[in-house]
This record gives C-alpha cells, structure tokens and sequence, in this order.
C-alpha cells in the first residue's frame, strides 16, 4: 500500500469513528503549479463532495 492508498484508507476510518457521511463518488481536478516544498509540483482540488 503506497503513501497516498493509505491516506485515503486513514481519512474513512476516521470519517467512520466520527459518524460522518461518506459520498460514494467524489470529483478532483489536478492544477499545475510550482511550489517548491511539493515534489509533485501539483495540487488535486476535491470538488463535489
């Protein structure tokens, strides 16, 4: 399980002990920036949830 799988799998659990709503489906958009401290040099917006 990779760094990010397991991101995603920590933040349901936690979503689940506090009772909250889980969407079954989500949407993202990948922007390109620069930023230095991001090896990525992008950022993936949540949006629709």
């Amino acid at each position: 399980m990779n760094c990010k799988e397991r991101a995603v799998k920590l933040m349901v659990m936690t979503a689940l002990a506090l009772n909250c709503t889980i969407p079954e489906y989500t949407k993202s958009g990948r922007k390109n920036f620069f930023y230095p401290d991001v090896m990525e040099r992008y950022q993936i917006p949540q949006r629709g949830s």
